[in-house]
């Protein structure tokens, strides 16, 4: 079922799906809620614009769908102040022996997700302002 929040003006959809088990390639950054908050710090916002303006979903091997971005918060150190790690790529159809130095893998387990989608926007206010998914309470339409 779709439903729709808003937090900060931003609006988000959010669905609850269920995915086979599938294979990304991309960049990884290592960093916390505090370094990201703050633009002197954050990592996010730069890798995912160099993501894009280098073209770097150009070099990964065996993708799936060219064009359609994941992007997933992975690795929580603790809590929602402690270190994780994000990533942005895409899916691969199979995974090769060897990747770019650049790259790394990621294995997205088969489960049921909870897909939140925001409007467009730039990063990584976009982000900063979405809704923190442990807390999300969507709203029914009705």
């Amino acid at each position: 079922m779709d439903s729709l929040d808003q937090k900060k003006g931003l609006f988000v959809k959010s669905r609850r799906i269920t995915l086979p088990g599938f294979s990304l390639v991309g960049l990884t950054a290592r960093t916390k809620n505090a370094l990201e908050f703050d633009p002197t710090t954050a990592q996010i916002g730069t890798m995912v614009q160099g993501y894009f303006s280098q073209q770097k979903m150009n070099d990964i091997p065996h993708r799936k769908t060219p064009g359609v971005t994941f992007s997933v918060y992975t690795e929580y150190e603790t809590d929602h102040t402690g270190f994780y790690t994000y990533f942005i790529g895409e899916a691969v159809t199979t995974l090769p022996n060897s990747l770019p130095s650049e790259f790394l893998s990621l294995t997205i387990p088969a489960q049921n997700y909870m897909k939140l989608t925001t409007e467009p926007g730039p990063m990584p206010q976009v982000v900063i302002q979405a809704p923190d998914f442990r807390t999300f309470q969507p709203k029914k339409i009705k």
